[in-house]
């Protein structure tokens, strides 16, 4: 990603498991299956407790309201959490949220969270001792960032790859920053297809 290998690199070797868990055909099996799983799952719920979900998200869109959609994005996609901002498409889907505005906004949220989270890749990167923490995760990231440059960051966007991990070894692998930031614009045809996704699965 715009950077030489150096001489106390670990050398760019991945086992078959990693080497699977990063090719891009693999991962594009793996967004078909979750989009599948994705639209089982949402008709499943509106067929049992869509009474229930529509009072709790209505009831905390209420609150919260558009502020709330965009600072949920933002956190999601910037800090490495177990969490998706699917939750959120979800949300303002069954919260009966204007659609543009929500779309414009989650999809802000997450480009901006993309550029916040390389920034913290690129300050991360110059301090030895995270270097040392991820130096079992060297290997694959560097491999990525070697071998697919801002594809990577592509197949984040779009696929169920960590997103706000490979932002982060974006900037700790110092990809030039213009290529990052055009791979980050691919957020948007994703939040759009997932929300029409969940719309089909809901209605």
């Amino acid at each position: 990603m715009g950077r030489s290998v150096e001489k106390s690199d670990p050398p760019l070797r991945l086992t078959a498991s990693e080497r699977r868990d990063v090719d891009p055909g693999h991962n594009l099996l793996k967004g078909t299956l979750l989009l599948v799983l994705l639209l089982l799952l949402v008709i499943l719920l509106r067929v049992t407790i869509k009474d229930q979900l529509e009072a709790l998200f209505q009831g905390v869109l209420e609150e919260y309201g558009y502020p709330g959609i965009f600072v949920t994005v933002l956190i999601m996609d910037t800090l490495i959490v177990p969490a998706s901002p699917d939750i959120v498409i979800f949300a303002s889907i069954v919260g009966d949220l204007h659609v543009l505005t929500s779309l414009v906004l989650m999809c802000t949220a997450s480009i901006i969270a993309g550029q916040l989270g390389y920034l913290i890749g690129r300050w991360l990167g110059q301090i030895r001792l995270v270097r040392k923490f991820i130096e079992p995760y060297y290997n694959r990231g560097h491999y990525i960032a070697e071998r697919y440059g801002m594809w990577a960051v592509v197949a984040a966007a779009f696929f169920p790859i960590p997103y706000s991990t490979v932002s982060w070894l974006a900037g700790i692998f110092r990809m030039r920053y213009v290529e990052f930031l055009a791979a980050t614009t691919w957020r948007i045809p994703r939040f759009l297809l997932w929300y029409m996704i969940i719309r089909v699965g809901w209605i």
